[in-house]
């Protein structure tokens, strides 16, 4: 171990030695690094998977509100004279949404002497993401229908 005897140079050698022996150990431990990384990694990763359930939420709500007014189209063929209330109030009931938060607005245009309709709804949309700047986004879906009268 230590010798009296030694001169100081080999002193400091021996205790370079044994630092760097135990120096270069710590620095090959590799114990706790994949708690580190997880640490580092796994809310980006579930920031990720929660944001793509969102988008299919998203997407599924404006499909089924989409069909919705596809349905609501084809009342609106048999009962031309509908307001945008009696709209709303009509896809509330196709969908789990509340007539008085969509907004429904009815554009009428002719083109080739045909009447056609164009109905637009915007509607609020939930977002469920934890530490997400915004909560609640708006939806749009839109359709052009010929309108057809009953007695043509």
């Amino acid at each position: 171990m230590f010798n009296y005897g030694d001169r100081p140079s080999n002193v400091c050698q021996r205790t370079r030695k044994a630092t760097g022996r135990i120096g270069s150990s710590i620095l090959r431990d590799q114990r706790g690094v994949a708690a580190v990384e997880l640490a580092i990694v796994l809310p980006l990763f579930l920031m990720v998977v929660l944001g793509t359930l969102e988008l299919g939420r998203a997407l599924e709500s404006r499909n089924d509100m989409s069909h919705a007014l596809s349905r609501a189209v084809r009342v609106l063929n048999l009962d031309s004279e509908k307001t945008p209330s009696a709209i709303a109030a009509l896809l509330s009931t196709y969908v789990d949404h509340n007539a008085g938060a969509l907004s429904v607005s009815v554009s009428s245009a002719t083109i080739s002497e045909i009447d056609y309709m164009t109905i637009s709804v915007n509607f609020p949309f939930q977002v469920r993401i934890p530490f997400s700047s915004f909560s609640t986004i708006t939806l749009g879906v839109e359709t052009v229908a010929p309108v057809i009268s009953p007695t043509k």
